[in-house]
């Protein structure tokens, strides 16, 4: 293999797969990159869970081949050249990397070790433009949980039904829902389908879609992404997700419209009271105010007042001011509207006139 091509084209690739790359492995492999140079060069890498092919690379290649690259040392090699890049694959697996004066040699990998990319057995395709799949990701995927028991809520439900799609995340305190209408998709299915992805594979996803559409194929254990220039390839999680419409409040009693920015600004502030505990807020509502009011044995206290449009009775209750502060962070709409029924039951907050996205927040005991 030999092949030569610009720094920055090659460290704007190395840059995508970076994420993916596993580097505390038993499989010495999963630290290295696969550099295909057949008939259409590409880079390949995988922790097993999740997978990415970068393509359509502006490589010029002078002899075919492949070899399996460690990701560590040549990232950081090449990051520190200058001018174009010519690399060269020796015998016995070894990689001669050229730059100006530089020359440099590193140990490579059989480029058959490299794991097989999975195939996806035919199953349903969605294509949507990719700021909406940043929108599911953005807008559901805080809510899931890191590392919790229950794997299905490690990640993001995507509901997919004839009338359009729906994208959900929660830990069990919160839950994140996100409608896309099917106008805004192309798909075409028989029955409902339900697919849970890994919160880590998702957010990393986001970071590296950047065309105009996305085709998403939806297989039995894996979903492929696909875009012009990558595909991106993640196991789903196994599991039943719970019925999220089940603690979606249907009513309410107590409704208070607020100023994004002002009670966001608020929290923030007071919040800081009662960060190192648990981020405990109380909310007082009476007469279209609001006081947002925190305290802590070891630091002392704070409350703000703010004006607010609030229908019900005198009503109090209390939060983790993260779990609001996650939410007002992804809702565009300039007002938010928060629902309440009783101080331990489920509330509502969605962005003013936005129908498609809404949060449900369990309160706290104050």
């Amino acid at each position: 293999m030999n092949l030569t091509v610009s720094k920055n084209e090659l460290m704007k690739s190395l840059t995508d797969i970076q994420g993916i790359v596993e580097r505390k492995s038993t499989m010495p492999v999963l630290s290295h990159f696969l550099l295909d140079c057949h008939a259409e060069p590409y880079l390949y890498a995988t922790d097993l869970d999740t997978a990415i092919r970068i393509q359509n690379l502006n490589f010029k290649v002078k002899k075919e081949g492949a070899i399996a690259i460690p990701a560590k040392t040549f990232i950081s090699l090449i990051k520190e050249l200058e001018e174009d890049i010519e690399l060269e694959a020796k015998e016995n697996f070894k990689l001669r990397i050229c730059s100006g004066k530089v020359s440099a040699e590193i140990t490579c990998l059989e480029p058959g070790e490299f794991p097989v990319w999975p195939e996806i057995e035919d199953g349903n395709e969605i294509t949507l433009p990719v700021k909406a799949l940043k929108d599911i990701i953005e807008k559901t995927a805080y809510a899931a949980s890191d590392a919790d028991t229950r794997y299905v809520f490690n990640g993001i439900l995507l509901h997919l039904q004839k009338e359009g799609l729906r994208a959900v995340g929660t830990d069990g305190h919160r839950l994140a829902l996100l409608r896309l209408e099917s106008k805004e998709l192309k798909f075409n299915i028989q029955d409902e389908l339900k697919v849970i992805l890994p919160k880590k594979a998702v957010t990393e996803l986001k970071r590296l879609i950047s065309d105009d559409t996305v085709t998403i194929k939806i297989g039995k254990n894996h979903v492929l992404f696909k875009t012009p220039n990558m595909e991106f390839l993640t196991k789903v999680i196994e599991g039943t997700y719970p019925n999220y419409e089940q603690v979606i409040p249907k009513t309410s009693t107590k409704t208070l419209i607020s100023l994004k920015t002002d009670l966001e600004k608020a929290l923030r502030r007071v919040s800081i009271i009662s960060r190192e505990r648990s981020n405990a807020i109380k909310l007082d509502m009476k007469d279209n105010t609001l006081v947002v009011s925190a305290s802590n044995p070891d630091l002392g206290s704070a409350e703000e007042e703010l004006s607010v449009k609030y229908h019900g009775e005198p009503f109090t209750i209390g939060f983790n001011a993260r779990y609001i502060l996650d939410t007002l962070e992804v809702i565009e709409s300039d007002e938010v509207v928060a629902q309440f029924n009783d101080p331990l039951g489920p509330s509502l907050l969605k962005g003013e006139g936005d129908e498609n996205y809404l949060s449900v927040i369990m309160p706290m005991r104050i």
